[in-house]
């Protein structure tokens, strides 16, 4: 199976957070991704919760779904969540960056690795 290639670190502001992929969620059923602030770790899953491999636009929108928490956590100290729907608000947010990133080229194809 090709896996994408993923970044290992990703700086927010002056934080490295750890990317981990693929990462297999057991201790939550369901989970595609995962910001942890307390130890500045950034978790996404290869397969879904059916054991299917996910696209890599999926995987893309997840990672930058969890960077939108990251950004949230350093910059924003949280303020999104006091909108009401965080998820959903970050997940809007992920899928018109995803957009724009592609439509543009800025968002180059990652390398895959055997």
């Amino acid at each position: 199976m090709l896996k994408l290639k993923l970044p290992k670190v990703i700086k927010v502001g002056a934080h490295e957070y750890e990317v981990v992929y693929p990462h297999r969620f057991q201790e939550v059923d369901g989970y595609l991704g995962l910001h942890d602030s307390n130890i500045r770790r950034i978790m996404i899953a290869e397969v879904d919760w059916c054991g299917n491999t996910r696209k890599a636009t999926d995987i893309y929108k997840t990672l930058l779904h969890e960077i939108l928490h990251a950004i949230d956590n350093v910059y924003l100290k949280g303020r999104i969540g006091e909108e009401g729907d965080e998820e959903k608000i970050i997940d809007s947010l992920a899928d018109g960056l995803l957009q724009v990133l592609l439509d543009c080229g800025l968002l180059r194809p990652l390398g895959k690795e055997k």
